[in-house]
């Protein structure tokens, strides 16, 4: 096996990624949101770090034709999550948010185009072994 087209477990890989979106959904709209990391700027990791693991992480599931798509909607649910938490009460729109959120897609993007897109598929190979 040495195509994504060939995973056995789609639907669980897939399972995962979206509960990822859940949780970055979840984390971005919560009132008071735990930090993994304390440093000046760490809350643009934060956001860095999550876009960038759900584009490698999708990027493992779907067809590198398809990495411009997982792109797209991932930098539009960055931008509606920002809005989202501007119509909230104790979280607020920042722009240098939508820039960390976009950087981690965009970085996942490259890296996607690398053998790290195929991990699932090696994972499998050797579960199946």
């Amino acid at each position: 096996m040495n195509n994504k087209k060939d995973l056995r477990w789609c639907p669980l890989w897939l399972f995962i990624g979206w509960m990822q979106v859940f949780i970055v959904f979840y984390l971005s709209l919560m009132s008071n949101p735990p930090s993994v990391v304390s440093f000046e700027m760490a809350d643009k990791f934060h956001h860095l770090l999550a876009y960038l693991v759900l584009m490698l992480w999708f990027a493992q599931i779907y067809s590198p034709q398809r990495f411009k798509t997982v792109a797209w909607v991932l930098l539009t649910m960055g931008i509606l999550i920002e809005i989202l938490q501007g119509q909230t009460e104790d979280r607020y729109f920042e722009y240098s948010d939508i820039v960390a959120n976009s950087s981690g897609v965009l970085l996942g993007f490259f890296l996607a185009r690398s053998p790290v897109q195929y991990g699932l598929v090696r994972l499998e190979e050797r579960l199946f072994k």
